[in-house]
């Protein structure tokens, strides 16, 4: 059985509300995941990272309204993401170097969505349930290394105070298997 690990960089945009909220490419952001085979192309593994969405209201000034006090100035937004997924890969079968593959994952996240005004910071912060699937290619670069280039959808359903959120991206990186 093979084992591999796999290390990129997201850069992500948001969608639907996340989009709303902040209209930004991110270009901060981690991704890492350990598999194991559990046939000759599929992979049962775990995933996590890290991606910050963050927009600046340019020359804008908004009054927000936290329970009984207004706020105005310069909106600075933050849209956090640490997600812990279980996942689920299968690389097709190709001759050659390149091997596409389609994954699909499930499990819960850490989101936070804010807004800065000042030094007054109104936060919503959650543990919500999370599908994340996934499209992309390998490139066999010798040895045990891979290149990889994927696209990905993340979704969040509503929790709390925290309304459903979805980020999509692509994914840059190498695995070692």
């Amino acid at each position: 059985a093979q084992s591999y690990t796999r290390l990129s960089y997201p850069i992500s945009w948001g969608a639907g509300a996340t989009h709303d909220f902040i209209s930004n490419t991110s270009w901060v952001g981690l991704h890492i995941e350990f598999g194991h085979a559990v046939h000759k192309n599929s992979h049962f593994g775990f995933e996590s990272g890290w991606v910050t969405l963050y927009d600046k209201l340019p020359d804008y000034i908004e009054t927000l309204e936290n329970e009984n006090t207004a706020i105005r100035g310069t909106q600075y937004r933050y849209f956090n993401v640490i997600p812990i997924l279980a996942k689920y890969t299968y690389r097709f079968e190709t001759t050659g170097s390149i091997r596409p593959f389609a994954a699909g994952g499930a499990g819960i996240s850490y989101a936070e969505r804010r807004k800065d005004v000042g030094i007054i910071s109104i936060i919503d912060d959650e543990w919500p349930v999370m599908l994340a699937p996934e499209v992309g290619v390998t490139y066999d670069m010798g040895g045990s290394t891979l290149f990889t280039l994927s696209a990905y959808y993340n979704y969040m359903f509503a929790r709390g105070d925290l309304d459903s959120h979805s980020y999509w991206g692509v994914r840059v990186g190498f695995a070692w298997e």
